[in-house]
């Protein structure tokens, strides 16, 4: 476990064995964001195949000339030796038709082309048609007209230079050669093609594979002990709203509950519970390292899930710039909470006045009804302690939400008066290294670093989630959520308000003597 109360800002992090599933899993996620990316490689490849296609192309034009050799002998000829000489021919032309005095012969007929042919350029070919005496002789250039003219020339003349090697021989001529009407292939446009499209997705795989090993966020339990150091509480899964009209979160207090999400949270309490019995810790400081990471679904759920185990217990709102566990709860000014957490630090009521109990649970909220005029000041007060110690009193467990622990320093400054710290990293979104660096400024508070809870798993292509929880920069924040929201049929139903009313209940359920105000609210449960 990584030493959390000796960390530094910059500390490393340790190396982490990555198995083929994570590789596949964040291939597919930068592949998936970057999908614009492929196309566009593609495009781009299969251009660049047509425009290098193009200007590589050389149309090239063959003229050809079918005849039959025949070699004087003493006077006559003898069929078996024209073979073997057509043979002998098939295998010397091309040398007697490059030679000098034939290349000075073309040269000084032909010259060379408007177009730049010239000797240089043609390429020449004879073969044989097996033991016969009978010989195909190729042109081969980049002008039809220079080919066929090069190829008449050395058939004229190519007896006489050949008589020194072979003997006298005569050409009959068979299939005249002629001007090429039409060149010897088109360009291959489809092979340019695939080649272009096989080059784009080479590069995106490169270029994906650099994102992979550049990503350091956290996606498994795993990464969270053996790349941080730390130990994991519960891994909560990803639920999406009920309906896209309701703001609320937290899913354990759904009519109908996922299973799924519900275990984990009653895991990730069965953890905390053992691990803050061993040394009687009651302040459990909830803190993340930026937005949009459900710290505060994981809070208010916690409070819920050790409320419904019997613990008495309150969650406070610290969260004073912008505060989100009223909303989550479902609760509002309607439900009679008319003061907060601010009119509690500054004095303008007691606590008595300020805590409110839960319609349906056993649980207690401070709650902070706006943002705050000046939240640094108010965390960092005296109050905010002489409040957490006032509470330590009268509950088994206080549940501090906080506002993100990179963006201000509210969070660290709060620790100073809390027990413990449980760190909630939302899968696939912060570094490795982000992280660390931000656990370390909660050193020099004394908290104690419980573990860590990994939250919205399973959700790396949800978009805009919590799209109303806006923090914006310093002390300038952005708020899009409003107060006072109704409920569905079947819903809760509030009536009559009782203030100041004492009541407080043990771990049991039973009603004790702690001699706590709280606002309670009177309610009906709508058949």
């Amino acid at each position: 476990m990584m030493d959390y109360q000796n960390a530094k800002a910059g500390d490393t992090v340790e190396t982490v064995d990555v198995n083929l599933a994570e590789i596949i899993y964040r291939s597919s996620k930068w592949a998936t964001k970057y999908i614009w990316l492929l196309i566009f490689l593609i495009v781009a490849g299969i251009v660049a195949g047509i425009y290098g296609t193009t200007i590589t192309y050389k149309p090239l034009y063959t003229s050809s000339a079918f005849f039959s050799v025949t070699v004087e002998i003493n006077r006559g000829t003898d069929y078996d030796y024209n073979a073997t000489a057509a043979a002998s021919i098939a295998n010397t032309l091309p040398y007697i038709l490059t030679s000098e005095p034939l290349r000075d012969i073309v040269v000084a007929e032909l010259g060379e082309t408007k177009s730049g042919v010239a000797i240089d350029d043609v390429v020449i070919e004879a073969e044989s048609l097996g033991k016969t005496p009978l010989l195909t002789i190729r042109v081969t250039s980049p002008d039809a007209e220079y080919s066929y003219k090069a190829l008449v020339l050395m058939l004229e003349h190519y007896p006489s230079l050949a008589e020194y090697v072979l003997g006298k021989t005569q050409l009959k001529m068979i299939i005249e050669p002629s001007v090429a009407r039409s060149p010897d292939a088109e360009p291959h446009y489809s092979l340019g093609i695939l080649l272009g499209a096989l080059a784009g997705v080479a590069i995106f795989a490169v270029v994906i594979a650099l994102f992979v090993t550049s990503d350091t966020t956290v996606i498994a339990a795993s990464e969270i002990e053996e790349g941080l150091g730390m130990r994991c509480l519960g891994v909560i899964p990803y639920v999406k709203r009920e309906n896209k009209n309701n703001l609320a979160h937290v899913v354990m207090l759904r009519r109908i509950s996922q299973n799924g999400f519900s275990n984990s949270i009653s895991k990730l309490r069965n953890d905390v519970i053992k691990y803050t019995s061993r040394s009687n810790y009651k302040t459990i400081l909830i803190a993340s390292t930026t937005e949009k990471e459900g710290k505060s679904t994981v809070a208010a759920n916690l409070a819920v899930a050790l409320a419904r185990r019997g613990y008495k217990t309150v969650i406070v709102d610290c969260d004073m710039r912008n505060p989100a566990v009223m909303r989550y709860l479902r609760l509002s000014k309607k439900d009679g909470i008319n003061f907060d957490l601010e009119d509690v630090l500054i004095g303008k009521v007691s606590l008595d006045n300020a805590i409110f109990k839960h319609p349906d649970l056993r649980l207690w909220i401070v709650p902070s009804l706006q943002p705050a005029s000046e939240p640094a000041e108010l965390a960092a007060s005296q109050q905010i302690g002489e409040l957490i110690r006032e509470l330590r009193v009268h509950f088994d467990y206080i549940i501090i939400d906080t506002p993100p622990a990179e963006t201000v320093a509210d969070a660290s400054v709060i620790a100073k008066n809390c027990d413990a710290l449980l760190y909630v990293i939302r899968q696939d979104t912060v570094g490795r290294k982000r992280i660390i660096d931000t656990i370390a400024t909660f050193s020099e508070s004394g908290i104690n670093l419980i573990g860590c809870a990994l939250s919205m798993t399973g959700s790396r292509f949800i978009i805009g989630y919590n799209r109303s929880y806006g923090y914006g920069y310093g002390y300038g924040y952005g708020y899009g959520y409003g107060y006072g929201y109704g409920y569905r049929k079947g819903g809760y139903v509030y009536g009559s308000k009782e203030y100041a009313r004492q009541e407080s209940v043990d771990p049991s359920g039973t009603n004790s003597t702690n001699n706590i105000k709280v606002q309670k609210t009177q309610q009906t449960l709508e058949a």
